[in-house]
């Protein structure tokens, strides 16, 4: 073989294996609605850390917190990787902020609807 074949032939292996390895490793992308799901419920363990920051049984509060994460299919651990895993794009995370303000609002207008 000649060494400009060889070369040619070892490149063509090198970029194949690397393809390979880094294909497992691009993050994940996420569409809108996994974006707003994940806001919902980061709204809403706000709400509830705070709701059960002053009251002294934690009980309560993990209740509450395990309720969110079965509401919404999530456990504590798959709830962190999936917002671990949001690429790092300040238009994601400004569309998940929005979302979630805009979730807070619904929840607020839902909650003073409840109070009269």
């Amino acid at each position: 073989m000649k060494p400009a074949r060889k070369i040619k032939y070892f490149l063509a292996i090198l970029l194949t294996a690397a393809g390979i390895l880094t294909s497992g490793c691009k993050e994940k992308k996420h569409e809108p609605e996994d974006i707003n799901q994940l806001a919902e419920v980061y709204v809403e363990l706000t709400v509830a850390r705070e709701q059960y920051a002053a009251v002294e049984d934690s009980t309560k509060l993990q209740q509450a917190v395990d309720s969110i994460y079965t509401k919404f299919g999530f456990t504590d651990e798959s709830y962190e990787k999936e917002l671990k895993s949001i690429e790092p794009s300040s238009e994601v995370w400004e569309d998940f902020f929005a979302h979630a303000n805009s979730y807070l609002d619904t929840l607020k207008a839902h909650d003073k609807k409840l109070v009269k």
